[in-house]
């Protein structure tokens, strides 16, 4: 249980530790992060006043030189002193401990700058350390819209590294001077650092403070850690002897604890479990008792039905075997009656087909006799529609011919017309000029009376051609019709007479067979009455067979039965002896 008690005063402590720092960590990275943010607000701020200030400065001279400017406009003085006098205002104007103010002209020229030799000369050429053209910027800046700021890397008065100096610079347009202001802005990084050392103090400071709580925390956490991890494990060490005792069959004493928690329920649920266990063990040691009693009684009444069930199924058996024996030759005069049976069903079966094939047949022979009458009209029907058709196709023969003459006069029309044209041609070509005309209608003339003759001699080659297929259709039609007047007639009679005589034998075998398939229903129906009597007798020792059968089985299962009752009461009789041993082992 100590194993216990000190898991619960790990997890707690390294729980409590964990979360501590968590907490502190969290705490901690977000302090950096706002004094990061404020050192960059301040850093902006700082450079922001800067900014300002010198802009500041800057419009007060210009305010200043717009001044003496209003003179010159005024004609107090003329313009070259008003520029004399702003000149000399900005070299004594200063501001803070080293500040002062230059101007050049957006040439380059130097106007203003300390009363040093640079005034006068142009300084576009001027660089810084880094290399940068810093007038030309600052010019560049001072020409835009409300002036601008220039960076650059200087070095002060006694010094040779360069430090970050800002400027601002601003067009006063009426001189066309760029006038401007500056300083070294690296003490706003000094200020920067030296807060930032501060705060970087704070957090130390803040870090050592969090490490102290932690450490406490982990110290209250022990504490509260070992007073829980007391108060569980004592009801669970209870709870443990409690089980120890119970599986050494120790029942005497209850479990004793106060609380009213879920160790104080499973307390009372155990000692309730307890008493429910001593009441079923001192139970069972009194009916255990009177189990092996009554299963000695049971194992002796056993043995004396099973007796008696014995000579009960031998004369069963005895009953049985006479059934099957009369069941036996019940099955052999049923078969007998089955097969004479089977074979009139069959005879009735075939002379049913007899009937059904030779009434067919009648149907048959009827068709065939009315096709044949009905043949024979055809026939004689297309005979004469035919024969009537070649007598009109013989007189279309004549038509052609006439068409053939016709076309003969149109040929002999169509050459004279040519021999026509061909003299007028001539004749025409004697009148000279005057006969052009007439020679043109001549050739048309003579052109028509060759197309006119091709024409008859393509009419004449169809005629011919019509002629032939005329004479052609005529020689087979006749043959065609010699041919039904002398065979197919015939042979239709001969179909007609054949197909009578057929129906008449379909008759007579018809008759035959339903009188064939009467007398067969009749013996059906009495070998089927001599068939329902034995299979009625058969079924009756079948079902008496079946019943004693079923007597047999009801004995052999309540035999089983009884067997199992014996061993389940000799099985109980020793349970309840060896539960009655096992029982004595509880101590209640």
């Amino acid at each position: 249980m100590k194993k216990v008690r000190y898991k619960l005063i790990m997890l707690t402590v390294f729980i409590s530790l964990v979360t501590a720092i968590i907490i502190s960590v969290t705490i901690t990275f977000r302090n950096i992060q706002t004094n990061n943010n404020l050192l960059k607000i301040q850093k902006e701020n700082l450079n922001n006043d800067y900014d300002e200030r010198i802009k500041e400065q800057v419009e007060i001279a210009i305010s200043m030189i717009d001044a003496i400017n209003e003179k010159a406009k005024n004609g107090e003085i003329t313009i070259d002193e008003a520029k004399k006098q702003s000149a000399d205002l900005l070299r004594k104007l200063k501001f803070g401990e080293d500040g002062y103010f230059w101007a050049d002209n957006i040439d380059g020229t130097n106007i203003v700058l300390l009363g040093s030799e640079t005034e006068g000369t142009n300084r576009l050429d001027t660089k810084d350390s880094t290399g940068k053209y810093l007038i030309k910027e600052i010019i560049e800046n001072g020409k835009k819209e409300g002036g601008g700021y220039t960076d650059y890397w200087f070095p002060k008065s006694g010094e040779t590294e360069a430090s970050l100096k800002r400027g601002y610079s601003k067009l006063y347009t009426p001189y066309n001077w760029i006038i401007g202001t500056g300083n070294y802005i690296d003490n706003i990084d000094e200020v920067i650092l030296e807060r930032e050392y501060i705060l970087k103090k704070d957090i130390q400071v803040g870090i050592i403070i969090n490490v102290f709580l932690v450490i406490g925390a982990l110290i209250v956490a022990v504490i509260l850690s070992v007073i829980t991890s007391k108060q569980l494990t004592n009801p669970l060490i209870k709870i443990k002897d409690f089980a120890l005792r119970l599986s050494g069959y120790d029942f005497s004493n209850p479990i004793h604890i106060r609380s009213k928690d879920e160790f104080g329920q499973t307390a009372e649920a155990l000692n309730e479990a307890q008493k429910n266990v001593k009441t079923l063990v001192s139970l069972i040691i009194d009916e255990s008792q009177n189990i092996g009693a009554s299963s000695e009684e049971l194992s002796a009444t056993v043995e004396e039905l099973f007796s008696k069930i014995v000579i009960i199924d031998e004369a069963v058996e005895s009953i049985t075997s006479a059934i099957q024996e009369s069941g036996a030759v019940t099955e052999e005069i049923s078969a007998s009656i089955e097969e004479v049976d089977s074979s009139i069903n069959v005879l009735s079966g075939k002379s049913m087909d007899g009937s059904n094939i030779s009434n067919a047949a009648k149907e048959r022979a009827l068709a065939v006799k009315d096709n044949s009458n009905k043949a024979i009209e055809e026939t004689r029907e297309v005979y004469n529609e035919k024969k009537e058709k070649m007598e009109k196709a013989i007189e279309a023969v004549m038509v052609v011919e006439s068409i053939k003459v016709m076309a003969d006069t149109i040929g002999n029309i169509a050459d004279q017309t040519n021999l026509l044209a061909l003299n007028a041609a001539i004749e025409a070509a004697r009148a000279g000029e005057q006969g052009k005309g007439f020679a043109v209608v001549a050739d048309e003339v003579r052109k028509l009376a060759e197309q006119s003759s091709n024409a008859v001699g393509n009419i004449q080659e169809t005629i011919l051609k019509v002629q032939y297929a005329f004479k052609n259709s005529i020689e087979a039609g006749s043959e065609i019709l010699e041919f039904i007047n002398s065979n197919v007639n015939m042979q239709l009679d001969a179909y007609g007479e054949t197909g009578a005589k057929y129906y008449d034998d379909s008759e007579f075998v018809s008759q035959m067979s339903d009188e064939i398939a009467a007398m067969s229903e009749e013996i059906t129906a009495t070998v089927g009455q001599v068939s329902e009597a034995v299979q009625s007798m058969a079924e009756s020792s079948q079902e008496s067979s079946e019943k004693a059968e079923d007597i047999r089985e009801s004995m052999r299962e309540t035999t089983k039965a009884i067997e199992q009752i014996a061993k389940t009461a000799q099985s109980q009789a020793e349970l309840a002896q060896k539960l009655n041993e096992m029982v004595q082992k509880f101590n209640i």
